[in-house]
């Protein structure tokens, strides 16, 4: 299965504030390949095109694509004042998809922004594909327990991963009913 998607991916939040659509973004176009091997699952990122900007040029693509939706992650301590300040600018909440993960750890420690966008791919690919198409309705997963298994197939996967938050709300027995996954 193909998906393209446009990922951003804010520089500093704390900068929203500061320099409002003057903040800094870094904005690229990726594809993904999704690969069901039986029991586990291949995803595969390509980066396209990769764009240094600010709030104002982020807007500016949005608004002139009607069906455009963003991608991003970010801490869940983040998601409030990034939001917050993303209707103040203009941007249309359910337009912009976000998961609760640093980016830059999660799932690869990120070295440079293509990499930060890559994991951003990855996360969103994890979540989408693996826990909402077809783990949600089958262990019955609500609210936070969504992100966190999410991460508890990371986790699984040998990938880094948010382990009080998978502590916190994914059992034992049920990480190990959890598929296995290969980031490429």
């Amino acid at each position: 299965m193909y998906w393209g998607l446009i990922a951003f991916y804010p520089r500093s939040v704390r900068d929203l504030f500061l320099r409002g659509l003057g903040a800094g973004v870094v904005v690229g176009s990726l594809s993904v390949e999704f690969v069901d091997g039986g029991g586990s699952f291949t995803v595969r990122v390509g980066l396209g095109e990769l764009v240094s900007t600010d709030f104002k040029g982020l807007r500016d693509l949005v608004s002139g694509e009607p069906n455009l939706h963003l991608f991003t992650a970010v801490p869940a301590r983040l998601a409030g004042p990034l939001f917050f300040m993303l209707e103040r600018f203009g941007f249309v909440r359910f337009r912009v998809h976000m998961v609760n993960a640093d980016p830059t750890v999660v799932p690869i420690e990120a070295g440079g922004d293509a990499d930060v966008l890559r994991n951003i791919a990855y996360i969103h690919a994890v979540h989408r594909f693996i826990t909402v198409q077809m783990l949600k309705r089958r262990l019955r997963l609500h609210g936070s327990k969504v992100a966190a298994t999410t991460h508890a197939i990371l986790a699984r996967s040998n990938y880094n991963a948010d382990k009080n938050l998978i502590q916190r709300h994914v059992k034992p027995e049920i990480m190990k009913k959890l598929p296995r996954v290969i980031l490429t």
